[in-house]
């Protein structure tokens, strides 16, 4: 058994933790760095911003986008190494994301009832983990795919395992 010090730490914020807002956003803190537990703008298109009151933005975290269901597009910073659980569950007018290249870990349904996700790029080429239900129910309506493309075999087995309850409606490319 491992000692609660030995677990890996990975920056997944929740609400119960003392919490900070600056604008449309409300983040906690991981290691001095900002993790975006929510945000509560109602624009279609958003920027996540690499800085927020001169901290790195290095973490989405459980449910910070969820249920945002007119959210068309978000951009995410290259300072980000994890999304965290639910962290786009709901978001079902999502048509696109690109992954950036230091995310080590999606938790679970983080892109659950995305059902409008067409392309999704993850850049990362070590990713660490991926929930095995982080895309659950992503699945694009009937007759649509859903294309995830990825930087090499590995990443690309990682994300084959982890596509949940209907795999035949995604393809994974390299």
């Amino acid at each position: 058994v491992m000692a609660e010090d030995e677990f890996p730490s990975v920056a997944m914020a929740t609400k119960a933790d003392a919490a900070y807002v600056s604008g449309n956003w409300e983040y906690t803190l991981e290691n001095g760095d900002a993790v975006i537990t929510e945000y509560y703008g109602s624009a279609t298109s958003v920027t996540v911003p690499s800085q927020i009151d001169g901290l790195t933005v290095v973490g989405i975290g459980s449910r910070a986008f969820e249920d945002k269901s007119n959210l068309v597009e978000v951009i995410l910073p290259n300072t980000l190494e994890s999304i965290g659980n639910s962290a786009f569950e709901g978001c079902s007018s999502l048509t696109g994301i690109s992954i950036p290249v230091d995310v080590t870990f999606i938790g679970s349904y983080a892109f659950r009832d995305t059902y409008k996700m067409k392309k999704m790029y993850i850049m990362s080429e070590t990713l660490e983990s991926v929930a095995s239900d982080a895309f659950l129910w992503a699945a694009p309506p009937k007759g649509a795919t859903m294309t995830i493309y990825v930087k090499n075999q590995t990443v690309k087995n990682q994300i084959v395992s982890a596509l949940g309850n209907n795999p035949s409606k995604f393809t994974v490319e390299i």
